[in-house]
C-alpha cells in the first residue's frame, strides 16, 4: 500500500569531508553558521577528517555545478565563521561533495494493518532542530510497546501511537518556524522567506490536520 507523504520543503544536504595535513580541529562542537541561502554545519570528526554540510534549496543552485570542488569553495566563502575555520586548519576535500535530502515530512497514515512507520520512515525532521536521532530512539520504544500491547489485544494503541507522532510533528514544525525566525538578515530572500513566512507556516499545518486526520 502506497502512502503520501507530506513535505514542508525541498531542503538538500550538499555533505563533505575535509582532511588535514596540519592540525585537526580538536574542539568536537557542532558549528551552525547561517548565510543568505542557507546554513551550515561542521563537525570534527574522530577519525580528524571535518564533516561539514551546506543546507539549503536544490531550486537555488545549479546543482551539477554545486557538486564540483570548485563551485563548493566557492559556496563555502560566502560564509564567514566556517571558512575561516576551515582554512586556518588547512582542511582540503577528501573527496567529492554529495547530496541528501534533508526535508521535514510525515506520513499521512503512520499504521495499518499488520504495520506501523517509526523513525525517518514515519517522519523526517530538519537536522537545524537536532531531533533526528532522539525521535529515531523514542519512536522506536514507543513502537515496540505499541506492538506488544497489540498483540495483546488492548485497543486503540495504534490510534494513539499515530496521534502521538502527529502532534509531536506539529509541535516540531512550530519550533522549527520560531527558529528559522531568529535569522533576520535576509527574510526576503527565498530560502530564508519560505521558512518565516507564518501563513505558509499556518497553511502547512492545516494540510497535516487534514490530511492525517485518520491517525487520531
Amino acid at each position: 500500500m502506497e502512502v503520501e507523504r507530506i513535505r514542508s520543503d525541498q531542503q538538500i544536504a550538499l555533505v563533505a569531508f575535509l582532511k588535514t595535513d596540519g592540525s585537526p580541529l580538536e574542539d568536537t562542537s557542532s558549528l551552525v553558521e547561517s548565510v543568505a541561502g542557507g546554513w551550515w554545519y561542521a563537525a570534527a570528526q574522530p577519525d580528524g577528517q571535518l564533516a561539514c554540510v551546506f543546507f539549503t534549496d536544490p531550486d537555488l543552485h545549479d546543482n551539477r555545478a554545486l557538486i564540483t570542488e570548485e563551485h563548493w569553495w566557492s559556496i563555502l566563502q560566502q560564509s564567514t565563521v566556517t571558512h575561516n575555520q576551515i582554512k586556518h586548519h588547512n582542511y582540503y576535500l577528501s573527496g567529492d561533495p554529495f547530496f541528501r535530502s534533508a526535508n521535514s515530512s510525515l506520513l499521512t497514515k503512520l499504521f495499518g494493518e499488520n504495520w506501523l512507520a517509526v523513525g525517518d520512515a514515519a517522519a523526517s525532521y530538519d537536522p537545524l532542530s537536532s531531533h533526528g536521532l532522539s525521535f529515531a530512539l523514542v519512536s522506536g520504544w514507543d513502537a515496540a510497546q505499541t506492538i506488544h500491547g497489540h498483540l495483546d489485544h488492548v485497543p486503540y494503541l495504534l490510534e494513539h501511537y499515530g496521534m502521538v507522532l502527529q502532534k509531536a510533528f506539529i509541535a516540531y514544525m512550530c519550533e522549527r518556524f520560531d527558529y528559522y525566525g531568529l535569522e533576520k538578515r535576509w527574510g526576503q530572500l527565498p530560502f530564508w522567506e519560505r521558512r518565516q513566512d507564518e501563513k505558509k507556516h499556518l497553511d502547512f499545518l492545516e494540510k497535516i490536520l487534514n490530511k492525517t486526520a485518520s491517525v487520531v
